[in-house]
C-alpha cells in the first residue's frame, strides 16, 4: 500500500523525461531534464521497493542505493534550472555542486557518516541521518534557492511567452523542492514521507 504512490510517480518521471528527450531531441535543456527525471525515478522506485521489505540487511542495501542517487538530486535540479535559463556563466557552480555530490557519495559508500543505519517506521524502513547528513541538506537548500533565483532574474529579461514558460517551470520546481520535508524522517520524525506528493504535483 505505501509503495503504490512512489511507484506511480517513479514511472511518471521516467515517462516524462524520455518523452521530452524524444520529442525535443537531446539538447542542453532536455538532457538536463532527463537527468533530473532519471534521478527522481530511481529514488522513488527504490523507495517503492524499500517500503515492502522486511529483511533489515536487504533494506539497508536498498537505502544505501537510494541515497547514492538522492545525493545527486539537488545538483540535477540546479543543472536543469541553469540550462533552462540559458545562463551558461553559472555552469562552474553546477560543476562544483556535482563535485561536492561526488564527495558526499564517496563518503556515503565508504562510511556511515551520511547515512547511519535506519529507523523502522509504520510504513517500513527509512534511512537514519549520519553526522554529515546536514551537508547534503545545506547543499540542497543552497542550490535550489540559487537556481530559483536565477529563474526569477531571467524572467525580467525575456518576452511574454518565454516568461510564462519560465514561471510555470519555476512554480513546478518550487513545488518539487518541497519534497525536502522528507529529510525530517531521517532525523526520527515519524510521518509517511509526503515528498512523493510534491513530486507528483510538481
Amino acid at each position: 500500500m505505501y509503495s503504490i504512490l512512489p511507484a506511480i510517480v517513479a514511472f511518471l518521471f521516467l515517462f516524462f523525461g524520455l518523452y521530452v528527450a524524444h520529442s525535443k531531441g537531446l539538447n542542453r535543456v532536455s538532457a538536463a531534464f532527463l537527468i533530473l527525471c532519471i534521478t527522481t525515478f530511481f529514488w522513488q522506485f527504490v523507495w517503492a521497493i524499500l517500503f515492502q521489505v522486511e529483511n533489515p540487511e536487504l533494506a539497508q542495501n536498498l537505502m544505501d542505493l537510494g541515497w547514492l542517487l538522492i545525493l545527486f538530486l539537488p545538483t540535477s535540479l540546479f543543472h536543469f534550472l541553469v540550462e533552462l535559463t540559458g545562463q551558461q556563466n553559472h555552469k562552474r557552480k553546477v560543476y562544483a555542486s556535482y563535485i561536492f555530490s561526488i564527495f558526499l557519495a564517496a563518503t556515503h559508500v565508504t562510511t556511515d557518516l551520511v547515512i547511519n543505519g535506519s529507523y523502522h517506521y509504520f510504513w517500513g524502513y527509512y534511512p537514519r541521518a549520519g553526522v554529515l547528513h546536514f551537508l547534503h541538506v545545506l547543499q540542497t537548500a543552497t542550490v535550489v534557492i540559487y537556481g530559483l533565483y536565477l529563474a526569477f532574474q531571467k524572467q525580467k529579461l525575456v518576452q511574454a511567452g518565454e516568461k510564462t514558460k519560465l514561471q510555470y517551470c519555476s512554480v513546478a520546481l518550487l513545488i518539487f523542492s518541497f519534497s525536502a520535508v522528507d529529510y525530517l524522517c531521517n532525523y526520527g520524525v515519524e510521518f509517511y514521507p509526503p515528498g512523493v506528493v510534491f513530486n507528483a504535483v510538481g
